[in-house]
């Protein structure tokens, strides 16, 4: 029995027991290691592998479920800006109607003024035409009365005559004679009728001379109303378009000193991709966020963001401004990030590469040379 241990020994196998002999620097060691190591360590390798294996298909699961609800997110706050917009689009539109109808109201109240007056002037005039026809219409009656009479008159006289012609000589040429007095008499007669009726024409030719006289004075009246109108409704609206001008220059201004000084506020935050702030943001979900502070919504991402607002070039940027950049390796061609221009040729960005939120000079050989465009947003 001692014997069979012994040779044991030697071949390195004590109770079921391996001996491993290790040699180093310091000399020969040896260790007393289990008979079925290989089949231990193949088990605890195999559990290893199982484990591992059960921890990746649990990741794989969570990750598609966070991907999912990211996308359910996007969705969710794309749907709100659009619901917000339409809001706005509303309430812009109900404040337009009710400044049309003010005006409206106002337009009519002053016509219907302007009316009165003119009827109110129309009937002053009438009245003095009417008493001028009626002061010329009696001394036209009168002259004609004086005119009849006189004619009247004249013929009593000649009949007067005639009959003492009769009476003196009973004549062939005292006869004749009547008769050319009595021609010489219907001839003058007829004289004074048309006479009267040349007055007559006058009179009537008059009329109608006062009464076009009447017509052109109204209608250059109603024409220098129109002018008026005309001239008063030019000069409002000049008058509008400069308080909307100088509107919109403020709230340009006040936008340019606005945007940097909130964007500086969030200096040093953390970059998180897909993130919209206030703690963590990526670079469209900066912008975003700094728009909306402003009372401004704008699109979420890059790329939607560069199709929105107008175009300005390099030379023209202001404080305030949207800058695009394509930061991809290879360059191809399409925006993947935006940053808002503070001046000075330095913008604020959410940069994935410094993992926060940065300041950076646009003159940095990286960004001039990803440089696509701006846009300036109203």
């Amino acid at each position: 029995m001692d014997r069979n241990r012994h040779d044991l020994k030697k071949e390195g196998i004590v109770d079921n027991k391996m001996i491993v002999t290790v040699s180093d620097v310091n000399g020969i060691k040896q260790y007393n290691v289990p008979k079925n190591i290989k089949k231990i360590l193949l088990s605890f390798l195999l559990l290893f592998i199982i484990v591992i294996g059960g921890l990746f298909f649990s990741l794989k699961i969570l990750n598609d479920k966070i991907v999912v609800l990211e996308e359910n997110n996007q969705k969710l706050i794309v749907e709100n800006q659009k619901e917000k917009l339409l809001e706005k689009k509303l309430e812009e539109k109900i404040v337009e109607l009710d400044r049309v109808k003010k005006e409206k109201l106002s337009s009519e109240k002053i016509l219907e003024d302007q009316i009165a007056q003119l009827h109110v002037e129309k009937k002053k005039i009438t009245t003095q035409y009417k008493i001028k026809v009626d002061h010329k219409k009696v001394e036209t009656e009168q002259q004609l009365a004086q005119a009849l009479q006189r004619t009247e008159q004249e013929l009593l006289n000649a009949e007067n005559e005639l009959k003492n012609l009769e009476r003196e000589e009973e004549k062939k040429r005292i006869s004749e004679q009547k008769k050319i007095k009595k021609e010489k008499l219907v001839q003058e007669k007829r004289k004074k009728e048309v006479e009267a009726k040349k007055i007559t024409e006058q009179k009537r030719i008059e009329r109608k001379r006062a009464r076009e006289k009447e017509e052109a004075k109204k209608l250059a009246e109603q024409k220098r109303v129109e002018k008026k109108r005309a001239r008063e409704k030019k000069e409002k609206l000049a008058k509008e378009k400069r308080k909307k001008a100088l509107k919109k220059k403020k709230e340009l201004s006040k936008k340019e000193k606005l945007l940097p000084n909130i964007a500086k506020k969030k200096l040093g935050k953390r970059y998180v991709w897909g993130a919209v702030g206030p703690g963590v943001f990526d670079c469209s979900g900066f912008t975003s966020y700094v728009y909306k502070k402003t009372g401004i919504n704008i699109p979420r991402t890059s790329r939607e963001q560069s199709k929105y607002g107008k175009y300005i070039k390099r030379n023209q940027l202001k404080p305030g401004d949207l800058i695009f950049f394509d930061t991809s390796r290879r360059a191809k061609g399409v925006v993947n990030h935006v940053g808002i221009y503070i001046g000075n040729n330095k913008f604020i960005h959410a940069s994935s590469a410094k993992k926060r939120v940065v300041i950076t000079s646009l003159g940095k050989s990286f960004y001039s040379k990803r440089y696509k465009w701006a846009r300036r947003i109203n």
